[in-house]
């Protein structure tokens, strides 16, 4: 039988409490039948399952093993090992690492859905140690001695490998755990953006067989010259079906015929980002018309047209979130906003961001019809003017509004910052940047009255001093208020 690391020190086992003999360099954790943690396997999953590893980030555990429908068998195989004495004995001891001399670990915190409770049923009332002293050598056996995983695990609890029964035992348990990491009802949800420089089409490749239940797909930011529109129209030929929600942020290669397959194959689309795609033309916009079921649509700073636009409005009556800043293309957003209020009564959202050609008139139809607005940013627009009363008006008829974006509107005067604190009670967020025509009296009353109100953006607004920032804030501390200034 193989002894254990040098740094494995022996531990008492008495009703589920493990205590150190004389030794600093350990902390024990205690958990029950009832109460398990979720036991660090990421090596395991990465060395047997190879094509599984592009999911894993080396500073998380593995933590998609969250299906019950193996649970009782995996109690039935560890319930038969615990009860050998031997078994028994060698688990007493904490268990070392299975590969690559990275240690097994137990985390600390107690999942509160118990999602990985069957990872660690092998060792039922036993308190493993975190190591907080490891050394980055190794006296014992050498690993390449074993030819599978599962004889590792034997040789570090202590089994030996002629006990062909315990085998058999680990093996169901292993066959158990593959079944886990393709189970595909665990792949609703996959975000690779954080793994953005990695993501090829052999990755994608790989995850296909287990994302057939695919909900939510985000790509956004993935430039790898190794990530081309065809792995992605396969990919999505294969799990976009049941797809709602598609975030694809500046990927570089989304071009009309990218978006076309997004079109045919992801008819189910409830969010779709596509902010700084900068190949598409009006040949792929024109597309987005067939996508019906659209609530939230993100074109910043893309290259759509109004005629495009147009058509995606009159087809997507539920739009609740729509994205407009920085589109260049757009010159006639009084008519874009005519066609938003005749057929989106229910937006919420709705970014203008320096949208050169809104008017007053254009913003009339958005006001009038969208009562429901609780967020818009009109930052950056010249031609809206506040003499028009266009702003004293959209508070008027938009009493839900929690984010108002005034940014860099001159002519933003106390008479609309009254309007705002008489109307807008819901009111979180207030940016007037840059504005000479209010004074500190008006900003006050909004403080006053929007009880709501942790965002007031007063940079650049010389009718309002420092010294009254200091007094704001300790009489609203709630409220972040910014103020910037230039020499």
């Amino acid at each position: 039988m193989l002894g254990v690391h040098p740094n494995i020190k022996k531990a008492n086992i008495k009703n589920g409490v493990a205590r150190e003999r004389g030794s600093s360099d350990f902390e024990t954790i205690r958990y029950n039948r009832q109460s398990f943690s979720c036991v660090n396997l990421k090596h395991f999953v990465y060395q047997y399952f190879p094509d599984f590893s592009c999911e894993l980030n080396a500073e998380k555990h593995v933590n998609i093993l969250s299906k019950y429908q193996y649970q009782s068998y995996l109690l039935t195989t560890v319930g038969y090992i615990y009860k050998h004495k031997e078994c028994k004995r060698d688990l007493n001891q904490t268990l070392d690492s299975i590969f690559s001399h990275e240690y097994l670990m137990v985390i600390q915190q107690q999942w509160e859905n118990g999602a990985n409770r069957k990872i660690i049923m092998y060792v039922p009332r036993l308190c493993i140690y975190l190591i907080t002293y490891i050394t980055n050598t190794w006296t014992g056996t050498s690993h390449n001695k074993f030819s599978s995983p599962m004889e590792r695990i034997h040789s570090y609890v202590g089994i030996s490998l002629h006990r062909r029964h315990f085998y058999n035992k680990l093996s169901t348990m292993d066959h158990l755990l593959k079944r886990h990491c393709y189970d595909s009802l665990q792949y609703i949800e996959l975000n690779l953006q954080p793994h953005l420089t990695q993501v090829t089409d052999t990755v994608l490749y790989s995850l296909m067989k287990r994302c057939s239940h695919l909900l939510r797909l985000n790509l956004s930011w993935c430039k790898n010259l190794l990530l081309t529109i065809n792995g992605v129209d396969t990919f999505l030929q294969c799990c976009g079906s049941e797809l709602t929600c598609l975030y694809l942020s500046t990927c570089k290669f989304l071009n009309n015929d990218c978006l076309m397959s997004v079109v045919q194959y992801c008819p189910n689309l409830r969010e779709l980002d596509i902010d700084s795609c900068l190949q598409v033309d009006s040949t792929g916009f024109s597309q987005l018309k067939n996508l019906t079921m659209l609530q939230r649509l993100n074109l910043y700073r893309t290259y759509i047209d109004t005629m495009s636009l147009t058509a995606i409005i009159r087809s997507c009556h539920h739009l609740r979130h729509l994205n407009l800043g920085s589109c260049t293309c757009l010159h006639f957003m009084d008519d874009i906003a005519e066609e938003l209020g005749n057929n989106c009564r229910k937006l919420k959202s709705l970014d203008l961001w320096r949208s050169r050609s809104i008017s007053h008139e254009g913003l009339s139809h958005i006001y009038t019809s969208c009562r429901d607005l609780e967020e818009i940013d009109l930052g950056w627009c010249p031609e809206l003017k506040s003499r028009t009363l266009c702003f004293v008006e959209l508070t008027q008829n938009c009493t839900k509004l929690k984010k108002l974006f005034l940014t860099a509107n001159r002519t933003v005067c106390d008479e609309d910052l009254l309007a705002i604190a008489k109307h807008c009670k819901e009111m979180e967020q207030l940016d007037i940047l840059g504005t000479r025509e209010v004074s500190a009296f008006a900003a006050q009353r909004v403080l006053e009255n929007c009880k709501k109100l942790i965002m007031f953006d007063v940079s650049f607004c010389s009718g309002i001093d420092f010294p009254m920032m200091e007094t704001w804030k300790k009489e609203f501390p709630h409220c972040e208020i910014k103020k910037s200034y230039q020499n």
